[in-house]
């Protein structure tokens, strides 16, 4: 009998330890006990002694060894623990994020035989045409390959990006290696789904959250064995697939925020996640983005990755024209109707009489964002989050949008008995005023409330997609890279709330979800037309986005700078929530000063967003560290200090660590 260290998926700062068969290997599945649960652990370490200070007789062996299970790699839990490393939290959350290929282990009983489409090998349709500058860009990334150099890919909205991410998929699945294809969003990855199958055949793998148990454990199996080359199409979650096979890692839409995970642990960025894999197998990763995040212009400056651009579009489309629409000065001479302004109207049915589409996008779904009394102002708020609720006309319902409470709509203050009115707009107002203002068009809303399910969602694009929706009104889903050939104008309902942001980076987000969408209609022959209300005419978002955001990015390079903002500083935030507001305010000071006096940089505490979230209070400490070599080292011993306040005040769950906060 020998002994091994076991990983579970739970928060432990320790490996448990026990008695497995001789038989047993690292890298195996082993069903095991702890604390009066039970779990599947992978076995990290075999020793042939107990460890000292545990007698072997209180060491308790396995339940099982997993025989259906395949054997993770040595590379996998190496990435885990870096990953836990860089995150700093414990290598059982890492495991337990990618719980749901390793663990989920069929029987024998429950297995169904596959079919043929999903065991048949598919074979490569022929290689997509490149123009000149596409052939260029190709050419200096696989250079920059061979020299182990990762490389950005940017490339204005239809450059074709896609294309080389395609050429040199097929070039890796050639060589019978696998290739990780990551996007931000699910919505997205469902319509380019069925681009890739066409050039790949039935080599396409699809991973993600919506997928089912089943689908996900035999991918996992799949690129556990030697079988067929696979292109893997998925979320952030797809870089804890097995990946001893994987050789190109691509990463669409790099600047994205949804490749950061919030919450739970490991609260990781699967951009960097993959860039952190790359180095695990010596495997190199594409970024592309038609507007890369800072971060990475700034790596590529500095000689960490290889920067290449198309400035070109792949039909030759000129970029969609832009048309900024004051709001204020149209409410002045009475040009507003509802929350369109009329030129937006002559605007919109000029398209609709040409048969063509129109996006329309407003950040806030549901009917209205707040209702408020009109005779004492007061705004109903949700108790657990301390947020509005926002009204949704459809099922009378007031909701909170962070926790989703719901309550019914009276229509009468709670206070004073008076009027409570809806305020402001949300996608359900827009689209009742669109219907009343265009009777004859086909209008469809895509948000989180309208598409519920998968299928819904599907439905709504793929409608879109095949022009039988002349207009589709969304929130910010819409403006990610899907490609309709019949759309011609896009408009922004307010666009003052992607400016109103808390946060360091809004300007760079409000511009690339601007660029974002003015590329969804400039993607064919005809020019589009960019349309864009806002109270804000003068803020320097749209001179960006009129000139282009290199002409800008030394200016955010160097508020960057003088505010010490990444990149050229690294930030941790710590969040203290709990029940007991005054209890927590007291620990937050506590921790607070003993950081200070630890000589941290350190901000706080203060209140981050509304301060309350499903009933619990927080409060945000930020931490800097300036940008060098000793960064790793303060980060660790950080986490100590962490870890000894946690034990000193008992504290040790309510307290979360976000490294490198979005």
């Amino acid at each position: 009998m020998r002994y091994a260290q076991v990983i579970l998926p739970v928060k432990l700062a320790w490996l448990p330890w026990y008695e497995v068969p001789d038989t047993a290997l690292a890298g195996m599945t082993v069903a095991v006990g702890l604390a009066g649960k039970d779990y599947f652990g992978i076995i990290r370490n075999i020793f042939e002694k107990a460890p000292e200070g545990i007698a072997p007789g209180k060491i308790r062996a396995v339940n099982a060894v997993v025989e259906e299970a395949p054997l993770v790699a040595e590379q996998t839990l190496t990435f885990w623990e870096q990953i836990a490393d860089y995150y700093l939290c414990s290598v059982g959350e890492v495991f337990k994020a990618a719980f749901h290929g390793w663990t989920s282990v069929e029987s024998p009983k429950s297995r169904k035989a596959k079919s043929p489409k999903e065991t048949e090998s598919g074979q490569l349709s022929e290689a997509p045409t490149l123009s000149p500058e596409q052939d260029n860009a190709l050419s200096g990334i696989r250079q920059a390959f061979a020299q182990h150099k990762n490389c950005l890919l940017e490339g204005v909205t239809g450059s074709g990006k896609t294309e080389i991410y395609l050429t040199l998929a097929r070039e890796v699945l050639q060589q019978g290696k696998c290739v990780l294809y990551l996007v931000p969003e699910i919505a997205l990855s469902r319509q380019l789904e069925a681009r890739l199958r066409a050039q790949v055949g039935l080599s396409l793998r699809v991973f993600h959250s919506k997928e089912t148990p089943a689908r996900r454990t035999r991918l996992c199996r799949e690129l556990s064995s030697d079988g067929e080359p696979l292109l893997v199409l998925g979320t952030r979650s797809s870089v804890f697939l097995p990946p001893t096979r994987f050789g190109l890692i691509i990463v669409d839409e790099e600047h994205d925020g949804s490749y950061k995970q919030d919450s739970p642990a490991p609260r990781y960025n699967g951009r960097d996640a993959a860039l952190l894999l790359s180095r695990t197998l010596s495997c190199p990763v594409l970024l592309g983005s038609a507007t890369p995040s800072l971060e990475s212009r700034y790596n590529c400056e500095k000689g960490k990755m290889a920067h290449f651009i198309l400035s070109e579009k792949y039909h030759r489309a000129e970029p969609a024209d832009i048309l900024l629409i004051n709001t204020m000065e149209e409410t002045r001479k009475n040009g507003m109707v509802g929350h369109f302004s009329r030129k937006l109207i002559e605007i919109l049915q000029a398209c609709l009489q040409e048969g063509k589409q129109a996006i329309i996008l407003r950040s806030r779904k549901a009917y209205s964002p707040y209702v408020q009394c009109g005779k004492c102002g007061h705004i109903p708020k949700c108790k657990r989050c301390n947020l509005p609720l926002s009204y949704n006309k459809a099922d009378g319902r007031l909701a909170c949008h962070h926790c989703g409470k719901k309550l019914r709509y009276e229509a009468v203050c709670p206070e004073c008995g008076g009027p409570l009115l809806p305020m402001g707009a949300g996608t359900q107002k827009i689209e009742e005023e669109a219907s009343a203002l265009f009777p004859q068009a086909r209008i469809s809303r895509l948000d989180s409330d309208a598409a519920r399910s998968v299928i819904q969602e599907r439905d709504i694009i793929e409608k879109f997609s095949q022009g039988e929706t002349d207009i589709l009104i969304g929130t910010q889903m819409v403006s990610k890279g899907f490609d309709f050939p019949g759309l011609k104008v896009v408009a922004v309902i307010d666009a003052d709330a992607l400016l109103s942001l808390d946060d360091f980076r809004a300007d760079e987000k409000a511009v690339q979800t601007l660029e974002q969408l003015r590329g969804r209609c400039s993607r064919r022959d005809e020019k589009g037309l960019f349309v864009i209300q806002t109270r804000q005419a003068k803020h320097p978002v749209f001179d960006c986005l009129r000139e282009g955001i290199t002409l800008h990015r030394p200016r955010l390079m160097d508020e960057r700078k003088d505010f010490s903002y990444p990149p050229y500083t690294r930030l941790i935030d710590l969040t203290l929530d709990d029940f007991n507001e005054a209890r927590m305010r007291e620990k937050a000071a506590r921790l607070a000063a003993r950081l200070s006096a630890e000589g941290y940089d350190c901000l706080g505490p203060f209140i981050k967003g509304s301060g309350k979230t499903a009933g619990r209070y927080a409060l945000c400490l930020r931490i800097t560290f300036p940008k060098n070599r000793d960064y790793p080292l303060r980060k660790q011993a950080l986490a100590r200090t962490l870890d000894s306040f946690a034990r000193e005040e008992k504290y040790n769950y309510n307290l979360s660590i976000n490294v490198d906060p979005l």
